[in-house]
């Protein structure tokens, strides 16, 4: 058996090896267009921050260099680089390459198409000029750190995961950055403008300018090389400029090849990862993807997804039948000292598809026990379908280790479990790696007072417009002498009761109406919920807790 396979990335090395493995006396022959071949290309921004070297990005987990005299003597695949693939011809089962201008033929009994994704380049005038990159490619990342050195203001279009990334990698050549964002937010399939607002804060805290629901017109040269960019019509300086903009599935020869492409622009392919031509298989960034939650196709460029789609082809095509089911779209980054992910759908995407969803958003004081020292902050995110409970979607940002908890409740996703579930759940508890409460039992119980009616909130944007307005509520303030003097809110309509004296000191606010509308707010929402059960039994009929409470507030106020 001859196997071919188009591209020596994740998927179709991944495919390969999985073919070796399970079949010593298959032929297998993997074409690749460049020299440096295996690249890890998710590391591409810690190169370039300086946290990695460059031939690491090259190298096995146990410091072995992944070129191709390697995959030949330890596991007896054939890689021919620098070498392009043109046509295939489906009826004759031949793969035509281009290599250094030589023609030639190979025939297949399998083919496997790992063409990857490339950058989307956007139309803007001067796109051309020198110090524009992207960054796709380890070269892409040698230009730019060497660009970096003579550079003063560079700017970024696009404050998606590439975008954000190379801002905190760009930081440690000690460049000005300006990051350009098209929508409203940063980061917008991710996450919901609440956390995002979050993460935008974190980045003007660090000297980030940041342009929200702007676009960049036009990139000014001078003899041939950036000297600035338009921004909304205003001229600023720049020596340049990082196109972040997303990818876009590498398709091509599979058009060309007539296969079906699929309603995302990207190949499409059954549960086996066959295309349209059941001879030929087709995984990583050139493919679609079911999504888990919907059933729908979705396109997600994945180092990960790369990976597992490279063993289902390698068991398929040696006989072992296996399916993948399909995607959940969890995502985790890092940017700066925040660590920020998601799974499934934000409560954005997922009204828009018609879900009746009901959220809770929860600032965790510690990532591990309060009392357990070296903890950080998270704030968690989560979406619930309204009608069964089921869990759709969280989100999470804060400097605390979140990474986890994504993944717990990737696995609560991907079993369809539901708010029940997720409060019955023992989880393993000491002190350095958790509350004695689970930070997703925690969850569930707040979904499910809020189900029950127990607890009433505003979102912060809500609290923001009601501050900037002449309406008639109060705030009382729950939060210790302290906090209260590190961050006041400086509003006649704010009254501060610290949460240990409130019970003594309520009866002293003067004519208050149990129909008032009164918000209540502390750090993160724990001491607002226990006066808002006090005040409702005593009768108030208008008390709400500040969703995410002042932690999360505060990148509002800045």
């Amino acid at each position: 058996m001859r196997v071919v396979i188009i591209g020596a990335g994740a998927a179709g090395l991944k495919a390969a090896c999985r073919i070796r493995r399970r079949d010593e006396s298959a032929e297998i022959l993997v074409i690749d267009k460049e020299k440096e071949i295996s690249l890890s290309r998710c590391s591409l921004p810690y190169y370039i921050a300086g946290l990695i070297k460059r031939d690491e990005l090259f190298k096995t987990a146990f410091d072995v260099l992944r070129d191709k005299a390697f995959f030949k003597s330890s596991k007896n695949i054939e890689i021919i680089d620098c070498a392009l693939a043109e046509d295939i011809d489906r009826k004759r089962k031949k793969v035509k390459i281009n290599k250094d201008g030589s023609i030639e033929e190979l025939d297949y009994d399998f083919l496997v198409i790992a063409t990857g994704a490339k950058p989307v380049i956007p139309n803007i005038k001067g796109i051309n000029s020198y110090g524009v990159f992207c960054l796709y490619s380890a070269k892409d990342a040698d230009e730019i750190i060497k660009r970096l050195k003579e550079t003063e203001t560079v700017v970024i279009i696009g404050a998606g995961f590439i975008g954000l990334e190379c801002c905190d990698a760009f930081f440690e050549h000690g460049v000005d950055i300006i990051l350009v964002e098209l929508t409203d937010k940063v980061l917008p399939t991710l996450l919901d403008y609440e956390l995002a607002k979050f993460v935008e804060s974190n980045l003007k805290s660090m000297g980030i300018q940041l342009f929200t629901k702007s676009r960049v017109d036009e990139i000014i040269s001078k003899d041939g090389e950036v000297c600035a960019v338009k921004i909304n019509n205003n001229v600023v300086k720049c020596q340049m400029v990082l196109l972040a903009t997303g990818f876009t599935p590498n398709v091509e020869l599979a058009k060309k090849a007539n296969l079906e492409i699929g309603k995302t622009g990207a190949i499409k392919v059954n549960s086996l990862l066959q295309t349209s031509d059941p001879n030929i298989y087709a995984g990583g960034d050139c493919v679609e993807c079911k999504c888990l939650i919907t059933g729908s196709e979705i396109y997600i460029p994945s180092g990960s997804i790369a990976n597992m789609h490279g063993r289902v082809i390698g068991n398929n095509i040696t006989g072992l039948k296996t399916e993948f089911k399909g995607v959940l779209r969890s995502l985790i980054l890092k940017v700066f000292d925040l660590t920020v992910g998601a799974i499934g759908l934000n409560e954005e995407t997922a009204k828009s598809l018609g879900y009746d969803t009901i959220s809770a958003i929860a600032t965790f004081p510690s990532d591990k026990s309060h009392i357990y020292p070296e903890r950080r902050p998270i704030v968690l995110k989560i979406v619930v379908d309204k009608n069964t409970k089921r869990v759709l979607g969280v989100q999470a940002v804060g400097p605390g280790a979140s990474d986890k908890k994504l993944d717990v409740f990737a696995s609560i996703i991907h079993s369809k479990m539901s708010i029940d579930d997720l409060m019955d759940i023992d989880f393993a508890y000491a002190p350095p790696y958790s509350p004695a409460i689970n930070h997703v039992n925690t969850m569930g119980y707040i979904v499910d007072n809020k189900l029950r009616g127990f607890l009433r909130t505003i979102h912060p944007i809500e609290l923001k417009r009601k501050l900037e307005s002449d309406d008639d509520f109060i705030i009382l303030d729950l939060r210790t002498d302290a906090e209260v003097k590190l961050n006041r809110i400086d509003d006649r309509r704010c009254i501060h009761i610290p949460f240990e004296k409130f019970r003594q000191d309520f009866h002293k606010i003067q004519n208050l109406s149990k129909e008032k509308e009164i918000i209540l707010i502390c750090s993160t929402g724990y001491r607002s919920y226990d006066v808002l059960e006090y005040l409702t039994s005593n009768g108030f009929k208008n008390v709400r807790s500040l969703e995410g409470g002042f932690y999360l507030f505060k990148a509002f106020t800045r």
